[in-house]
């Protein structure tokens, strides 16, 4: 074991560490951070691009154009009659002999043709095995002699102050009662609220349940804003007259944001001479995550 983030008296924190530090926190793929003008490209002209600052992480490898600046691409002529695209991409790249890193933005010519254009081919391979790696940031479609077009390809990610802004609830009971409903009643087993900032919602379903009767469904429902009309709802059900383990998850596409009511209820599908069971002993719940 060795310490990263401590004074050992002499230089220790290898480029390695530091790539597998932001990978635990930021992910294992490649981003653009919500920071400055995140990499935004600007069209000077059919041959010259700006991209503006900010920073990104190429399989943990941080990399970033200064604030208040930016880096300039230059963009080949296009031809009479044909179409192209051009890719731009992050290039991480070690040097073979002394071990050097850097990453630096090129541009990747594509291959004119009368149509039907192709983004042109690109490095893969892994960072932390020091392969020549490209992040593709943004395709450049150029028709004739013009630029016609500049479609973002990359990943953003949110700080994590504004991820915390974002519903992430959840809720379960971990040694269930037994507790039996009768056809014609929901019973509610949690209600809570929640708030949301407008974006999709994943939900989440689980518990034991069994039926008394094979032909009736004994069912699991969450319900978002019950009351109205227009109620998002998740269902896991089952016809087994054993205890079963049900697990089911839906996404919410249509909260606004505000404050929610969220409530887990459990059914039978059956108008009569049937029951429910939340089946003792077993862990059951919900859960709540905005992306």
């Amino acid at each position: 074991m060795e310490i990263i983030t401590g004074y050992t008296g002499k230089p220790h924190i290898t480029a390695e560490q530091a790539r597998d530090l932001n990978q635990g926190i930021v992910g294992t793929s490649s981003y653009v951070m919500n920071v400055g003008q995140k990499l935004r490209l600007e069209v000077k002209s059919n041959n010259e691009l700006a991209m503006y600052d900010g920073i990104l992480v190429h399989q943990g490898c941080a990399a970033s154009i200064k604030k208040n600046t930016y880096d300039t691409l230059t963009i080949e002529n296009g031809t009479q009659g044909m179409k192209r695209i051009d890719l731009i991409v992050a290039r991480y790249s070690r040097s073979a002999g002394s071990g050097a890193e850097s990453v630096e933005v090129i541009v990747i010519k594509g291959t004119p043709v009368a149509s039907n254009p192709e983004i042109p081919a690109y490095r893969t391979g892994t960072v932390q095995l020091g392969d020549t790696v490209d992040m593709p940031l943004y395709k450049v479609r150029i028709e004739e002699l013009s630029i016609k077009s500049v479609d973002k390809l990359f990943e953003e990610v949110d700080n994590l102050g504004k991820l915390s802004g974002k519903c992430a609830y959840a809720w379960n009971y971990y040694t269930a009662p037994e507790i039996v409903v009768q056809a014609g009643t929901r019973y509610t087993l949690r209600k809570d609220t929640i708030k949301t900032a407008g974006g999709l919602c994943v939900v989440n379903v689980y518990g034991a349940i069994k039926t008394s009767e094979s032909a009736a469904a004994a069912v699991l429902e969450v319900t978002i804003d019950d009351e109205y009309s227009d109620a998002e709802y998740v269902r896991a059900r089952t016809i087994s007259t054993n205890d079963i383990e049900v697990n089911a998850t839906e996404i919410f596409k249509n909260l606004g944001a505000g404050t929610h009511e969220i409530e887990l209820k459990l059914y039978v599908d059956a108008s009569q001479n049937a029951s429910a069971t939340l089946c003792k002993d077993h862990t059951y719940g919900m859960s709540c995550i905005e992306v």
